[in-house]
């Protein structure tokens, strides 16, 4: 699969993020200079040739890429009358913290101090990563309970394997690591062509079930 062909097929360009999120360009534009959206996760630049029947034209295009799930935040922002930086921050760390709460409860939950006495300086980190369009380029659609869930996953497999230093895992670390891994396979983004080899998915999911032998 060519690069575009990827973009095409798991992001929304410009124009189908504009017609999803029900805003045109200068609203889009207003908010991402507020720094409440997020930038896209992909900029194509194409230098072109064209030719037809009226001879050679060449020209350079650009096309931006934004993860499906960009619409969402769009109706959540939408929904405060002048939604602020701060309010926005707001409204991200709330979903976030709720979906962390929720993930405790079902039992899938990560005791490092990242989730408990350094939550409000991480959240406030993973929100500027958030809106630098990191998350929609890691993520599969960039949603905050992806983020939640991939960043929980990660720090599981990194503190029970020491990194993947670890030689030997025992039976309970590797159902705790294959529950990680049921987490990520369905937060983590596929990756583009050209990324794929150093990526989050071949780090924390193909190299852990390669290097343990597990079966998910």
């Amino acid at each position: 699969m060519s690069l575009f062909e990827y973009l095409s097929s798991h992001y929304y360009d410009q124009n189908q993020l504009l017609e999803s999120c029900s805003i045109d360009i200068e609203q889009l534009s207003h908010w991402q200079d507020l720094g409440i959206f997020p930038k896209p996760a992909y900029r194509l630049t194409s230098q072109i040739e064209c030719s037809s029947y009226y001879g050679l034209h060449e020209c350079k295009e650009y096309w931006d890429f934004y993860a499906r799930g960009c619409d969402k935040w769009a109706k959540l922002i939408s929904s405060k009358e002048l939604c602020t930086p701060s309010a926005a921050f707001e409204l991200f760390f709330n979903k976030y913290c709720t979906h962390l709460m929720y993930l405790q409860n079902q039992g899938f939950y990560c005791e490092d101090e990242t989730f408990t006495e350094q939550l409000q300086e991480h959240v406030q980190t993973q929100w500027q990563h958030f809106i630098n369009g990191k998350f929609s380029l890691t993520t599969q659609n960039g949603y905050i309970e992806e983020i939640v869930e991939a960043e929980v996953g990660m720090m599981i497999i990194m503190n029970i394997t020491h990194c993947h230093s670890v030689d030997e895992l025992t039976v309970e670390d590797k159902n705790e690591i294959r529950q990680a891994i049921k987490y990520l396979n369905k937060s983590l983004s596929h990756f583009a062509p050209h990324e794929r080899a150093q990526s989050y998915r071949a780090r924390f999911i193909d190299k852990t079930i390669a290097q343990y032998d597990l079966s998910v």
